[in-house]
């Protein structure tokens, strides 16, 4: 079973203020996890996971877009995040998730993506 350890830095350039957020490793309990690109286009795109994911655990999602952002959601056209060109998005996902709906704003967009299982 993997053991995930996730850290991040966020930095304001402006003020110079900092933030990292380093969370207590975890081990999950799964073994499997899905990964790669998909071309997201300006209809609804929808990211089936592996079924050997039994329980979703967390998700990384990088939009490789320079111009487009790519909406989220967990629900058919239900989108509830908007992930920036260049931009990155890491979530603990609802164990029951099995599918990711997307969204590009006006062109196909790569959004590479990594799925642990709980």
């Amino acid at each position: 079973m993997p053991t995930l350890d996730i850290s991040a830095t966020i930095t304001n350039t402006t003020t110079n203020e900092t933030l990292n957020v380093r969370p207590d490793a975890f081990a999950t309990t799964g073994e499997h996890e899905d990964s790669g690109v998909i071309e997201v286009g300006t209809s609804q795109t929808t990211l089936t996971l592996k079924t050997d994911i039994g329980d979703a655990g967390y998700a990384i999602f990088v939009n490789r877009d320079s111009t487009n952002s790519v909406a989220l959601g967990f629900a058919n056209l239900d989108f509830k995040l908007d992930i920036g060109p260049g931009q990155v998005a890491l979530m603990p996902l609802q164990s029951t998730i099995s599918a990711i709906y997307m969204l590009a704003s006006s062109a196909p967009c790569n959004v590479q993506y990594k799925i642990f299982e709980q």
